[in-house]
């Protein structure tokens, strides 16, 4: 009797600890969304022929997203998953560099160097931003305050040239609202 009342505490011991993980996976949910700053460059022709500067800036704010919004406060994890850049819209003398090129998203300083202008233009080719440590600094800078400042600056050496510069960053937010 002993044997079996210990056995029927036994399964009654396991479907609560199995009821209590099914409940808490009723709690997590994630929220996929991407965040695009489009940068819209235009420089126009120096009479003397130098290089020119660029800058641009804007700012991404997680919570324009409704789901990450409503459950800022419950958010347990922030992952960038994907952070490019790409080129568009490219109108000048095909041999346009833009130099120096600097990404910064909040205070993380990412150099990306001499990007060939119309070669990425022509092509869907983009170029990946950051790298790990950076990615993770973004999104915890994120996650303590949903938005962050993107500037995107460089020279390009011969001007007029126009472009847009679009940044792309795909993010997964995991919340659980216990």
């Amino acid at each position: 009797m002993k044997t079996k009342i210990n056995l029927i505490a036994l399964v009654f011991t396991m479907l609560f600890f199995s009821a209590c993980d099914k409940a808490e996976e009723l709690t997590i949910f994630h929220v996929n969304d991407t965040f695009v700053v489009e940068a819209p460059v235009v420089v126009p022709e120096d009479p003397d022929g130098n290089s020119q500067n660029f800058e641009y800036s804007s700012e991404i704010n997680i919570r324009e997203n409704s789901d990450i919004d409503n459950y800022f406060g419950d958010i347990q994890y922030l992952t960038i998953n994907n952070l490019h850049l790409s080129i568009s819209d490219f109108t000048a003398n095909q041999n346009v560099i833009a130099e120096d090129v600097v990404v910064t998203i909040g205070d993380v300083i990412i150099p990306l160097g001499d990007i060939d202008l119309s070669a990425y233009s022509a092509t869907d080719e983009v170029i990946q931003v950051g790298n790990t440590q950076q990615l993770n600094q973004i999104a915890e800078q994120l996650l303590n305050a949903a938005s962050v400042t993107v500037g995107f600056v460089g020279t390009v050496n011969e001007t007029p040239v126009s472009f847009t510069a679009a940044l792309s960053m795909s993010i997964r937010v995991t919340v659980n609202i216990i």
